[in-house]
């Protein structure tokens, strides 16, 4: 029997696959260091995502509870992590699922979301991306196409005059 995957390990894949279909690539369970009185110590951050050549960056902690509202504490911790590695807030995002954070939560300073808002931003983003290039297909496309039109204006008078020559 196949084991069962846990709720929290789901929501850092899915959040992961929405950065990637926003062109990040991405890394699950990212593991960075600081130095701290001459010690290496390790921190986790749950998605990294980056494009550009890492000139665009995105650290995400993902929180999965049934039950509870999700405690500041683990907000706090996050920005700790930040903080601690010189990670601008900016940059950092904090996806749930589930129950929604405590209304202090949204002082902390990082961007909160749920998984449900981060799918709906995501798939209008990824719509307005292939309107972009469907419209710049367009455009480009009847360039190309009055280009040919012209071309083949210009050309049938001739081939009709080589064709009556010839029979």
């Amino acid at each position: 029997m196949a084991k069962k995957t846990p709720n929290w390990k789901k929501l850092e894949n899915d959040v992961a696959k929405q950065f990637r279909r926003l062109g990040y690539r991405t890394k699950i369970s990212h593991m960075i260091y600081f130095r701290a009185d001459g010690k290496k110590l390790w921190s986790e951050i749950d998605v990294y995502g980056y494009k550009w050549f890492g000139l665009r960056k995105m650290y995400v902690e993902c929180k999965a509870y049934k039950r509870k509202l999700i405690p500041l504490k683990e907000i706090a911790k996050f920005k700790m992590v930040l903080i601690q590695n010189k990670i601008p807030v900016s940059k950092a995002l904090f996806v749930y699922k589930g129950k929604e954070p405590t209304d202090r939560c949204n002082h902390v300073g990082i961007e909160i979301i749920s998984f449900d808002e981060l799918k709906r931003v995501v798939g209008r983003a990824v719509w307005k991306k292939r309107l972009f290039w469907l419209g710049l297909i367009a455009v480009g496309g009847s360039y190309y196409f009055q280009e040919i039109k012209e071309l083949v204006n210009r050309w049938v008078p001739v081939l009709q005059n080589l064709i009556e020559k010839l029979f």
